[in-house]
């Protein structure tokens, strides 16, 4: 495991980009979710899920994939960032043009932390380009 030491004086660290509200239900491998803080208040994890592959497992379907992300105190002072492999239960739904797969909610262990991850939606579009 990487630990990367953060700086005692945060006033010298960026102003995080201001954020729209986001819809209820993450897309598009975006992902958020909540963990408990060293502050012992609730933190809050974002970060990402790159879909690797969707699988069969004794008969369920189930997505395997890397969250990543950053970890967040209550007053906003970073407290890690983690990845971690992750194979979870899935759903498949599919139209004419897209397959969207759902996973979730799941726990995962981040950076020592268990995070409570929301469902995560991810679009995979039906007609993907050619290998060549």
């Amino acid at each position: 495991m990487t630990v990367l030491p953060f700086p005692a004086d945060r006033t010298s660290l960026p102003a995080p980009p201001a954020t729209t509200p986001a819809s209820t239900l993450p897309s598009d491998g975006e992902v958020c979710g909540a963990f408990s803080a060293p502050s012992g208040a609730r933190g809050r994890f974002t970060g990402t899920y790159r879909l690797e592959r969707l699988r069969s497992e004794f008969g369920q379907l189930t997505a395997a994939g890397v969250l990543t992300g950053e970890l967040v105190d209550v007053d906003g002072a970073p407290v890690a960032l983690g990845s971690r492999r992750h194979t979870a239960a899935a759903e498949l739904v599919s139209d004419e043009s897209r397959h969207v797969v759902r996973i979730g909610p799941v726990d995962v262990n981040i950076a020592g932390f268990l995070v409570t991850v929301e469902e995560i939606e991810v679009t995979v579009p039906r007609d993907l380009p050619s290998a060549r």
